[in-house]
Parts: structure tokens; sequence; C-alpha cells
């Protein structure tokens, strides 16, 4: 009896598993990396391309995005993809668009888009140019009435014409560049950190006489110490020491000077302690120098040598 009931069960299952309808598969890819399968038979495939559209049946996805991916569905059994639209142009052009993902059964995969060429950049510094409009920078060598000291070098983009266009302060060369130190080559004031190339007319020679290179002074009065030698401030000297001009000199004088007694002083380019006997506390300048007064007897060359007052015949 229950080996009756068994096969009835048995016989009505399988009646009702036959009765059910296969159901073709539809396949979405919700990646959108364009390989979705394809059943054979049955529906077309759906997929999305890396694009960013929905292609059906083969057909290509949307172009991609400004700059950059154009992006190609994944085709359907039998179908070819299409190739990536051109990405919009930028600067210097957008990246190629992707090439197509796996082919479907029986399918081609499509090529990767190109790029599009935008504007062309601006020219750099040091290139060839006809016109301002060319350049990076806005200028096209010197420009009107040039300095040649600033900027000299026609049919080149410039990154600066005068000084005045750099932060620094300097333009040489058609460039802007860092201001220079004292003794270093120069054409013009502005090359210079102290604001001083050589010297200037008018300026004294004894202070500076350097052309062309950087001056930490061009006169005495530039400097703290009161001596510009040389083109730089220094301290003044002592006596004996040589000297070019009084104001080398810790006394401020340097050697005799008009109207001074040679008898006193007569030492050229020293500096001097004293150039008269007034200036000396034992009242006697000998040789640039304050010395004491001598005995009778003594070696002299004017009557203030002596104690005595009188120098007669070489001796007090």
């Amino acid at each position: 009896m229950r080996a009756q009931k068994s096969r009835a069960t048995g016989a009505t299952l399988g009646w009702i598993l036959a009765s059910v309808v296969v159901l073709p598969r539809c396949g979405l890819d919700v990646e959108g990396d364009g390989q979705a399968a394809t059943q054979d038979g049955g529906l077309p495939d759906v997929a999305l391309g890396s694009g960013g559209g929905f292609a059906t049946g083969g057909t290509a996805g949307a172009a991609g995005t400004s700059g950059g991916t154009a992006g190609v569905s994944g085709n359907t059994s039998g179908g070819t993809a299409g190739s990536g639209a051109a990405s919009a142009g930028g600067v210097g052009g957008g990246a190629a668009g992707a090439g197509g993902a796996g082919a479907g059964s029986g399918g081609v995969a499509g090529a990767g888009g190109s790029g599009a060429t935008g504007g062309a950049p601006c020219d750099l510094v040091g290139t060839n140019c006809t016109e301002d409009k060319g350049c990076c920078t806005g200028y096209c060598g010197p420009g009107v009435a040039p300095d040649p000291r600033d900027c000299n070098a026609y049919y080149k983009c410039a990154e600066c014409r005068k000084d005045g266009d750099c932060i620094s302060g300097r333009c040489d060369d058609c460039r802007c560049q860092a201001t220079v130190g004292n003794g270093a080559a120069c054409d013009e004031d502005e090359d210079c950190v102290s604001g001083s190339c050589g010297l200037h007319a008018g300026d004294d020679l004894l202070d500076c006489n350097q052309y062309y290179k950087c001056a930490e002074c061009r006169a005495d009065t530039d400097c703290a110490t009161g001596r510009c030698e040389d083109c730089g401030c220094q301290a003044k000297l002592g006596d004996g020491a040589s000297c070019n001009e009084n104001s080398d000199c810790l006394t401020n004088a340097c050697g005799p000077t008009l109207g001074d007694d040679y008898n006193d002083c007569n030492t050229y380019y020293k500096c001097a302690a004293c150039t008269k006997d007034a200036q000396c506390s034992s009242g006697r300048c000998d040789d640039c120098a304050c010395a004491p007064k001598l005995n009778n007897q003594q070696p002299c060359n004017e009557d203030s040598d002596c104690k005595s007052g009188q120098c007669t015949g070489g001796k007090c």
C-alpha cells in the first residue's frame, strides 16, 4: 500500500517539474567592466561601459569625461564593440579613451579612443618668439626702450624686461636673479645687495676705485668707522701705518699737510701722531711724533726741540 502511494506521489511531482517553463537568464554587469556573459539562444546581455553609458546588442558606451577616458561597452554574442569616443580636449589634450572590455561569445573587443588635442601651451623663457602673447610670461624680448643691462635678448621669451619686474629687484640677461654681494661683478647698482656698483661720478678715488664691482661703500661717510678703502668699510689706522688720506688715520693725519712745518713732520703716506709742535703736550713734534724736548748739546733742527729754546749750529 505504501509502495503504491510513493509511486503515485513521484509521478505527480514529475508532472509538475515537467510543466515548469525554463526562463532565459538576463545578465547585468553592475561593475561596468563590459564583460557581461551571453547565453546563446536567450535575451541579449546588457553591459555598463566604462564611459558611463549602457550598451545593448554590441553598441559602444557613452563618451568619456572631459580630459580623460572614453569608455567602451562589452559586446554581446555575435556583435562587435564600438570604439571609445575621443575625450574632450583640454590644454595639451586629454588622455586616450579606455579600450573595449572583453568581447562576448563570438564578438570582437573595441579599440580605445584617442584624446583630443586642445590649445597649444605657451612658450617658456628662452624659447624663440615673435610677439609677446606667444610667451607664458607675456614678454618677447626686451620690448620698447630696453635697458641692455637688464634684458638684451631679442626674439626670445623673457622672464623680465627690467629690474622692477622681479621680486628680487634685479633683472639680468632677461631673467630674475638674486642680488650679489660686495666684490662680485656688476654692471649697475641694482645688481648689488649694497645698491652700489663701483664708483660713480664725483666719488673719491682714494675711497673707491673699482669699476663694475659691487661696493660696500663709495665714500668715507658711508661707513660707521669713517673710513672707506678699496670700496669697503675698514677700521682707521694707528701711528706709522701706511695711508693715502687723512681719514685713514686715527689721528686724522696722514703725513704733513699744506702749511705744516717740515721740521716737525716730513714723512709722507704714514699716519702721523702729530704734524706740528702745538699738537703735543711736550711742545715738540719731531718726525711726525710727539717727543720730549732736548737737553743742551743734543742735536736739534729748530729752537722748539730744546729745553733752552735755542738750537745753535745744530745743537741745543
